[in-house]
C-alpha cells in the first residue's frame, strides 16, 4: 500500500474541504522532522508493525495540521496583493448553517432571528461601499463583532482577532454600531407621557404586585472603569473603585423606560436623579401628573418606587426606615414594597448577564462609555420586546443603593401618600 493511499484513507475522518493531501504536498509545507515522523508512522501502519493508539492520534493531528496550513496558504494566494486574509470562516459558516443556530445565544446572547433584526435596523448606518481594491466587512460581520464585545466585555484586540480584524478596525466597527443603536434610544426606551401609557404601566404593576399607582421602579448601579486622567477622584465611589453611574427606571416587564448614564461614581443616587432632569419635571408636574387615584382619602399621583437613597415626595415613594421601631403594618408594607422593587434588580441582573460589558471593568473613557451603556440598554429592551429572553447566570446586580442621608433633596413631603399605601396594603393584601 502506498503512503498516499494511507493518507487518503486516514484523512477521510478529518478532511478539510478544498485540500488535496499527498506526500509531496506534505513535504512542501511541513518541517522536515515532522514530515519524517509522519512517514515513519505511515510505514509502520502499512507494514502492520507496532503502532500505538497514541501514535495514531499524533499522526492524525499532524495530518490535520498540514491541511490547515495548506488551506491557509491557498487562501492567501487568492487574496489581492498587499492585503491580509479577510475575516475568519467560522462566522460565515455560522451565518449560512441552520444546524449551528444553537450557538447564537451562547456566543452572541441573541437568537439568529434577533441578530437578523438588528442587522436590518443598522444596515443603513453600517453598510460600506465596495471598491475595486477590496470588499468591505459585511454588515453581518460588523454586528457580530460588536455583539461579541458587548457580550464578553473583552478588549477590542481580542474581539477583533475572533473575526480576523485588527484592533483599530475592531474599535471603529464597535463604535459605529453602538452609535447606531444608541441613536434608537427614543424609539425603544420611552418614558410614558400620555394618560393611556401611564395607566397601562400602573395596571401592569398592580396586576403583578397588587400595589396601586406605581408606574416604575428607580435605582442605580456602578459601571467600573479605570481611573480617568482628569478629576479621577470624582469617579472613586463608596465601593472603593472608579466608576460611572447608571440610573434607570424599569417597568413591570423589566424594560427600561428611562436611562441616565455618565455621572461620576462618587455622586449620590439622589443627586443623579436631580441632575437627570426628572426631579424638576416631576416637581413641576410636567410628568407623573395623572391620572390620580383616591386611596383612603388621599389623592395619589403616578409614583416611582425607590429605595432609601431617594427623597420621599408626592411622586416618589420609598420604604419606611427601619430603626427597630416599625409597626406590623409598616413592616408588612416594606416587605410587599421590596418585592415590587425587585424588578429593577432583576433588570440590572439580566442586563449584566447578557451584556457583560456592564459587569466587567470597561477599558473606555467615561465620555465614550455613555454610548456603550445606552446601546446595551437599548439592546436589552429590543430583546424583551421580541421575546428573546436570557437566563441570568449571575446575580450581581451591583445595586448601588446609598443608604445614608447624603445627597437627599429638600424636605420629604410624601409621608401621607406612603401611609395611605400602607393602609391599602394592610386592608387588601
Amino acid at each position: 500500500m502506498k503512503v498516499d493511499d494511507i493518507i487518503d484513507g486516514i484523512m477521510q475522518y478529518g478532511r478539510v474541504p478544498g485540500v488535496e493531501l499527498d506526500s509531496l504536498t506534505l513535504q512542501a509545507h511541513l518541517p522536515g522532522e515532522k514530515f519524517d515522523r509522519i512517514v515513519v508512522l505511515l510505514e509502520s501502519w502499512s507494514a502492520k508493525k507496532h503502532c500505538t493508539c497514541k501514535d495514531l492520534e499524533s499522526l492524525i493531528r499532524n495530518l490535520q495540521h498540514a491541511c490547515k496550513v495548506i488551506l491557509r496558504v491557498s487562501n492567501e494566494d487568492e487574496e489581492e496583493p498587499g492585503f491580509g486574509p479577510r475575516p475568519q470562516n467560522w462566522f460565515r459558516s455560522l451565518l449560512t448553517s441552520q444546524d449551528l443556530d444553537f450557538l447564537w445565544k451562547e456566543h452572541f446572547r441573541v437568537t439568529r432571528e434577533t441578530f437578523e433584526y438588528l442587522c436590518d435596523l443598522v444596515r443603513v448606518n453600517l453598510q460600506k461601499q465596495h471598491t475595486r481594491f477590496r470588499s468591505p466587512v459585511s454588515v453581518e460581520e460588523r454586528v457580530g463583532l460588536a455583539l461579541w464585545r458587548l457580550a464578553t466585555g473583552n478588549s477590542y484586540r481580542s474581539c477583533g482577532l475572533q473575526f480576523g480584524l485588527g484592533k483599530s478596525t475592531s474599535k471603529g466597527i464597535c463604535s459605529e454600531f453602538e452609535q447606531a443603536i444608541s441613536n434608537l434610544k427614543d424609539r425603544f426606551i420611552k418614558f410614558p407621557l400620555t394618560i393611556r401609557e401611564i395607566r397601562n404601566k400602573m395596571d401592569e404593576f398592580e396586576e403583578s404586585y397588587r400595589i396601586p399607582q406605581i408606574m416604575g421602579a428607580i435605582d442605580g448601579c456602578h459601571i467600573e472603569i479605570n481611573a480617568p486622567p482628569d478629576n479621577h477622584e470624582d469617579y472613586f465611589n463608596r465601593k472603593q473603585h472608579y466608576s460611572v453611574n447608571l440610573q434607570v427606571i424599569v417597568d413591570s416587564n423589566l424594560k427600561f423606560i428611562h436611562v441616565t448614564v455618565g455621572y461620576p461614581g462618587s455622586i449620590h443616587d439622589a443627586r443623579v436623579l436631580r441632575l437627570s432632569g426628572l426631579y424638576d419635571l416631576a416637581e413641576n408636574e410636567q410628568i407623573l401628573s395623572g391620572p390620580t387615584r383616591n386611596i383612603n382619602g388621599t389623592d395619589i399621583r403616578p409614583l416611582l418606587a425607590g429605595d432609601s437613597a431617594y427623597p420621599l415626595t408626592n411622586w416618589l415613594v420609598k420604604p419606611y426606615p427601619d430603626r427597630g421601631r416599625l409597626t406590623p403594618d409598616q413592616r408588612k408594607f416594606n416587605v410587599k414594597f421590596s418585592a415590587l422593587r425587585s424588578v429593577v434588580e432583576q433588570a440590572f441582573g439580566t442586563l449584566k448577564a447578557r451584556w457583560r460589558i456592564a459587569l466587567k471593568k470597561v477599558e473606555q473613557k467615561p465620555s465614550t462609555l455613555k454610548k456603550t451603556a445606552i446601546a446595551a440598554c437599548v439592546l436589552h429592551n429590543i430583546c424583551i420586546e421580541r421575546g428573546d429572553l436570557y437566563d441570568m447566570d449571575n446575580n450581581d446586580s451591583d445595586d448601588s443603593s446609598d443608604d445614608d442621608n447624603d445627597g437627599r433633596i429638600g424636605v420629604e413631603t410624601g409621608n401621607d401618600i406612603r401611609d395611605a399605601l400602607k393602609d391599602y396594603v394592610r386592608d387588601n393584601l
